[in-house]
């Protein structure tokens, strides 16, 4: 049997598409937020070194996927994209406390939501860690696409490089099996008919 058609496309070729682009836009983003990271000089210290280094171990483990698509390496990559979402949030939060410290060294006056509004409007930019954020989101999301489609078997697609399962061949050869074995049921039950008692 063929795979299923919905208004004349072909829903695992779209959504092959889907996961493509979105790892396209999952690469471009962290390669410019290396590069940003860089050109601000953000290497003073482990804690500032430690989004580069995430994104060198999402870009690894990118390449792993793609050369090696299966359960462990998508594993691998949920657990690398929970690492970057929580990256995110810690770093917008260190953000914040650096310049809570900062402005009450400048007016140790400030207090509630004055002292926040500065903070958060300060000198180190309070929201810029969300980058990381939303690049683990939207890894994520990829992974989310290619699970919501998976089957529990050990073989994958070759048509999805990046995050792509195999579903299409092994439920065709099932549903091929299926229908032999109804056949044969069928055409034994019409057998025993014909020969039943007194015949």
């Amino acid at each position: 049997m063929g795979k299923p058609f919905v208004n004349g496309h072909d829903p695992t070729s779209t959504l092959t598409t889907v996961r493509f682009v979105l790892m396209v836009i999952l690469l471009m983003g962290l390669v410019g937020t290396a590069v940003e990271l860089l050109l601000m000089e953000h290497t003073d210290g482990i804690l500032q070194l430690v989004p580069l280094s995430l994104i060198v171990v999402v870009l690894a483990v990118l390449c792993w996927v793609a050369l090696k698509p299966g359960p462990l390496t998508m594993r691998v990559f949920q657990g690398t994209m929970l690492l970057v979402v929580l990256s995110g949030l810690v770093g917008c939060i260190l953000h914040y406390q650096g310049n809570v410290e900062f402005e009450l060294e400048m007016y140790p006056s400030l207090k509630g939501a004055e002292l926040f509004w500065e903070s958060v409007t300060g000198a180190t930019p309070t929201l810029a860690p969300g980058a990381m954020l939303e690049l683990g989101l939207l890894g994520g999301s990829g992974v989310h696409f290619s699970a919501s489609r998976a089957e529990p078997r050990k073989h994958l697609t070759a048509d999805s490089r990046l995050l792509g399962w195999r579903h299409g061949e092994d439920d065709d050869e099932h549903q091929d099996e299926d229908d032999r074995a109804g056949g044969v049921g069928h055409g034994a039950r019409a057998g025993s008919r014909r020969t039943g008692p007194g015949r």
